[in-house]
């Protein structure tokens, strides 16, 4: 059986330069609500029509920073060389994601990109591929920049790696030399 590599967005196949909390303040100004945390606010207004319109105003302001934004150089080689299949676990919408791997001509290295149009938070990524795709792997290969994200993953009982970019940590490092 093959492995499952399952990579976040922002902070590992991209950075998304962004001022979140600037961006948290106008859009709840837009909307004249408070939004102290958009992971609180998504996992706590999914499927409403509230959720609809501030991921809608996120993907504009995400969007644009993405103008600029190049994938990390080790992204492609690592998946490329992967032995096993590989997607995208992102609290990014699917369409913008898919835009950016288009973009750069990686679309075709990810089996699925899950985004946060279908699922609210990380965990409800994370617990969708264990059961949709955990009889089907060897191994489920989370990495993530998040330490919050990744204390999740190590609860769900799948294998979880901290990638620190900012800390010259490598992708292609961390996946042909670490994971065992």
């Amino acid at each position: 059986m093959k492995d499952l590599l399952v990579l976040d967005f922002d902070g590992v196949v991209t950075k998304i330069e962004l001022d979140w909390y600037r961006v948290r303040r106008e859009i709840s100004s837009i909307l004249n609500i408070k939004i102290e945390s958009f992971t609180r606010f998504f996992e706590e207004n999914f499927g409403t029509i509230t959720y609809k319109l501030v991921s809608d105003l996120l993907e504009k302001y995400e969007r644009e920073a993405l103008q600029n934004a190049k994938p990390y150089p080790d992204v492609e080689p690592t998946v490329k060389l992967f032995q096993g299949n590989s997607i995208i676990a992102t609290m990014q919408t699917e369409t913008l994601v898919i835009e950016f791997l288009e973009k750069y001509n990686l679309r075709s290295y990810f089996r699925k990109i899950l985004g946060r149009n279908r699922f609210c938070s990380k965990a409800s990524q994370l617990s969708y591929i264990k059961s949709v795709f955990g009889d089907q792997y060897n191994r489920i290969i989370f990495i993530d920049d998040s330490i919050y994200n990744y204390n999740l993953c190590i609860t769900l009982g799948l294998q979880c790696y901290l990638i620190r970019r900012e800390k010259g940590d490598s992708l292609y490092t961390l996946i042909m030399y670490e994971v065992k």
